[in-house]
């Protein structure tokens, strides 16, 4: 795929125009591939890299956790071994049907309640539902075989909130350098959730894996409340700008609509939440 719409060959001089000319609004800039580090500094320093930095921590750690144990966590409910590996099957479909829900409904969102802000609430709606699974599976009885398995499936709902997320960081991040810097911190927070999250098995608690369940409702409580923090954030910073912007006495938006600026140095930028 071209890396900008000036380099798609598959697309005439007109239409590339037109499709400049729809990303003024976004004010993201067309991309600078030339390494400020200013844009870098600016990234360490904008508390939305840390908050989402923080939700991709937390809302990772199931991920973690239950891709290695699941199997172990079957078994421990009765089945053999080879049921155990079939019966972890359904959780990729419970992954596909949340990203799905979540990301379909943003689309839906998108062109038939434009301008409304939703992300983050089917971020929390994701969030929710795999949090009252993870209540379910911490607090279900051993011998509730087919209950703790339908809850241990639901539990894997953390895929949609986790690529809404994505799209929600890529879209509040303008500047090359300050993207490419902030991808990078999330891809970290993504690696490093995953080696964290099998810690919480401990072998001497099979089959229930007590630590386990828990960490899995611990990191969707705190994915909810980061979340929260990053979505107050962003409605507070939109405030203050068209406060700024009511204030100003001429428009320069011709100024910074096309220029490699970062989201807190071009104060036309509107965050999406």
């Amino acid at each position: 795929m071209p890396d900008s719409p000036v380099k798609a060959k598959f697309i005439s001089e007109r239409e590339k125009a037109i499709h400049i000319e729809r990303m003024r609004a976004d004010q993201t800039g067309i991309e600078n591939k030339t390494f400020k580090r200013e844009q870098m500094m600016e990234a360490f320093r904008d508390p939305k890299t840390w908050l989402m930095f923080m939700f991709n921590i937390f809302i990772s750690i199931p991920n973690g956790g239950l891709t290695n144990f699941s199997p172990l966590i079957v078994k421990g409910m009765g089945w053999t071994s080879q049921q155990a590996v079939l019966l972890t099957m359904p959780s990729g479909i419970v992954q596909t049907i949340s990203s799905y829900i979540c990301n379909g409904g943003v689309f839906l969102c998108a062109i038939y309640l434009p301008g409304k802000q939703v992300r983050t609430g089917f971020i929390v709606f994701g969030i929710l539902v795999g949090m009252i699974a993870s209540v379910f599976l911490y607090t279900l009885p051993l011998h509730a075989y087919n209950s703790r398995l339908g809850a241990m499936f639901v539990s894997y709902f953390y895929l949609g909130p986790y690529v809404v997320s994505l799209g929600l960081n890529a879209a509040n991040t303008a500047g090359h350098t300050k993207k490419v810097t902030v991808n990078a911190l999330i891809f970290i927070a993504y690696c490093v959730s995953n080696i964290i999250g099998p810690q919480f098995f401990k072998k001497e608690q099979a089959p229930l894996y007590v630590l386990g369940m828990a960490s899995i409702l611990g990191s969707y409580v705190l994915s909810l409340i980061s979340i929260g923090f990053y979505c107050f954030y962003c409605l507070y910073e939109n405030k203050r700008r068209d406060r700024v912007d009511a204030a100003a006495t001429e428009t320069v938006h011709q100024d910074t609509d096309f220029k490699d600026l970062t989201d807190m140095e071009n104060l036309h930028f509107r965050y999406v939440f």
